[in-house]
């Protein structure tokens, strides 16, 4: 029998916990995927190219706070806005982000409430 590491619970554990304060898409496949790319290279600044509601830069700035990595900085980038996307059908666009059955619309300072409420605000 195999058991799991410490770590993989501590990570399981954290990511849940970011899950249910930031709304969002990411899921294990990317917290794993960030924690395989920061840990093999000497990662400090990262930008993020749609915040949403912080999922992906609590991900990130946990494990790299894991990984002891003290002085790495996290930029964030949105449209912060209640338009359609360019990536949306055709047929939602130019209906709100509610309309369009995507919930609330991204907004920064939700997104920056979630990363203090997870004490990840430090970073970014």
């Amino acid at each position: 029998m195999r058991y799991l590491s410490p770590v993989y619970w501590l990570d399981r554990r954290t990511r849940h916990r970011i899950d249910e304060v930031c709304i969002g898409y990411s899921t294990r496949s990317h917290w794993e995927f960030f924690r395989h790319v920061l840990a093999k290279a000497d990662i400090r600044r990262v930008l993020v190219l749609g915040v949403y509601y912080g999922r992906d830069i609590a991900y990130l700035a946990w494990i790299l706070a894991s990984l002891r990595r003290s002085d790495f900085h996290i930029t964030g980038v949105d449209k912060f806005e209640d338009a359609a996307c360019a990536d949306w059908p055709e047929e939602l666009r130019g209906r709100s982000w509610s309309e369009a059955g995507f919930g609330d619309a991204p907004a920064m300072h939700f997104a920056r409430a979630n990363l203090e409420r997870l004490s990840l605000a430090s970073h970014v």
